[in-house]
């Protein structure tokens, strides 16, 4: 049983003792009004209750929680809500008793609406007192301790608090109880008819000033816990208690200005990020959002999904494994991502929306093209886009880049996207494979000719360098920077040895050597032909000379 008393009261009132005439006096002394009132009743002053002893009181000054019965230590999860008027003087009452039979005192308290008048309180009282005291088989209900808890000592933000049981006078008193107590200054409003939209909206707005404010002074953003200053956490309790904002309001409105700080930015740690959205898909329950809250609840949880996907489109810019963080800002990522396609929430805005592996997928092709040719545009100058076959030697050190790449980007990512069913580096070599492969079209001289595949159909192809083929007149000298585009090439292709034998036979690279061949040939040839010379010039230098 719980209640509301003034401060001023000189001694204890015993809420299930019958009040004298001097408590009366006592509970009402020194206010101008009292200090208790539900839901917009107006209460009365000392002077008006004398002048109208009769009115009833509109204050409804007791609450009782549900019997657990045969519990030694009873669990209510009740929440009772007491209108406050002097929050220097009134103070929170408890009493808490071994009860015998439920509806004696239940029934009892029910009859609070129909106390008329001082005298009535009086009887009401005193009929608690009875049905508390005896039962109708000459039971007593046990007093088991109270608890007193000034208004002012209950900070804006609440408390979770055990707090230890005391006796009514010089008794003993054994036990505890734990109760979680907030306090905040409210707004009356007729639900029926306004919709808490505006309230929603300035929520949102608050906590993205808030966050911006932490991540301002702090100096990572990514040790940020998500912890807000105890100001802050004030003013969001009061703005919350005015606009009557649910828990998964609440909850929303800080997941919506987490994600406008983080596209802004892209600073946020994601682990917090998985965490908040994990916590919002907790606490969801169906219509528990207005419909226009929904509505911009789903807008932010769209922009989330798209500049996500964007980051890992362009994985080795936003998530490097080169960078410590990287790693684990990535697997936050696709945690956040798979969580979210998971959402009640997500399904219902987004029913048309592929499986979160599809998708995922599609995104690791479209990453692996923009890489390519992200890179592409960097070695390639205007001039050599515009034409239609680039520089070789730019070309290869091209590849050589693409191939760092593969080393310490998409390498170490693999196992990564694998703890989520993804095959990311063979989907990501295989789109390489099929751009290298495209471009490599653009050489002619990479093409093999007629006259190279009758060399290559021959069982014995080295046998051509008997016939001085490759040095005849008008042909040309080894190119250098074919070996370089092929060293570029075979060094893909050993890259490409982390993927099984069945995806390496989807890959061309693994016979791109045959284009290569008749290079290799020529430089034997040439090879052949210098060798010659060197030792002709070393016999006609050699002469005989005295010892």
């Amino acid at each position: 049983m719980l209640g509301l008393i003034g401060h001023k009261a000189k001694r204890h009132i015993d809420l299930t003792s019958t009040p004298s005439q001097d408590d009366e006096k006592d509970l009402f002394k020194g206010r101008s009004r009292s200090s208790l009132y539900k839901h917009g009743g107006r209460s009365k002053s000392k002077r008006d209750c004398n002048a109208d002893i009769l009115e009833q009181l509109p204050a409804k000054l007791i609450r009782t929680t549900s019997v657990k019965k045969e519990q030694l230590n009873p669990v209510w999860n009740e929440t009772f809500q007491l209108v406050v008027d002097n929050v220097n003087e009134d103070v929170l009452h408890l009493d808490i008793f071994d009860h015998d039979e439920e509806y004696q005192i239940l029934d009892a308290v029910k009859n609070v609406k129909n106390v008329q008048g001082i005298k009535g309180l009086n009887r009401y009282f005193k009929q608690i007192a009875q049905s508390a005291r005896k039962s109708a088989d000459e039971n007593v209900d046990d007093f088991l301790g109270c608890v007193d808890i000034r208004i002012t000592d209950i900070p804006s933000i609440g408390i979770d608090k055990v707090f230890n049981l005391c006796s009514r006078s010089n008794g003993k008193a054994q036990g505890t109880i734990r109760l979680r107590l907030g306090f905040a200054t409210r707004e009356e409003k007729d639900h029926r008819t306004e919709s808490n939209l505006q309230d929603f909206l300035q929520h949102r707005d608050l906590l993205t000033l808030f966050v911006k404010h932490e991540m301002k002074n702090s100096k990572s953003s990514l040790d940020w816990t998500g912890e807000l200053s105890n100001e802050a956490e004030s003013i969001l309790h009061q703005h919350a208690m005015q606009g009557d904002l649910s828990d998964l309001q609440q909850a929303a409105c800080l997941w919506i200005s987490m994600v406008d700080y983080h596209v802004s930015s892209a600073r946020l740690n994601r682990l917090l990020l998985f965490q908040t959205l994990k916590h919002l898909d907790s606490i969801w329950v169906a219509n528990g959002l207005s419909h226009d809250a929904e509505e911009v609840t789903a807008e932010a949880v769209g922009v989330f999904r798209d500049f996500e996907y964007s980051c890992l489109a362009n994985q080795t810019y936003f998530l490097p494994m080169t960078v410590l963080p990287g790693p684990k800002q990535l697997e936050s990522l696709l945690k956040c991502l798979r969580i979210l396609y998971e959402l009640k929430l997500f399904k219902r805005f987004f029913p048309l929306e592929d499986s979160f592996h599809n998708v995922v997928c599609e995104v690791i092709k479209t990453a692996a093209i923009e890489h390519y040719h992200r890179l592409r545009s960097e070695f390639l100058s205007e001039s050599e886009l515009a034409q239609e076959t680039p520089g070789m030697e730019i070309y290869s050190k091209m590849l050589q880049a693409l191939n760092n790449d593969i080393r310490q980007q998409f390498i170490p990512a693999d196992k990564i996207y694998n703890a989520f069913n993804l095959d990311y580096f063979s989907l990501t070599m295989r789109e390489l494979d099929r751009l290298i492969m495209e471009d490599l079209e653009l050489y002619p001289v990479l093409r093999p000719s007629p006259e190279i595949a009758k060399i290559l159909d021959d069982l014995d192809p080295y046998a051509v360098l008997k016939d001085d083929f490759f040095t005849a007149p008008g042909r040309e000298e080894p190119r250098v920077e074919v070996f370089l585009l092929y060293y570029s090439l075979n060094d893909f292709r050993h890259l490409s040895r982390h993927l099984t034998e069945s995806e390496q036979k989807n890959l061309s690279i693994f016979t791109v050597h045959e284009r290569f061949i008749p290079f290799v040939l020529q430089w034997f040839s040439y090879a052949k032909v210098a060798a010659k010379r060197k030792i002709k010039g070393w016999v006609e230098n050699d002469k005989k000379v005295k010892i």
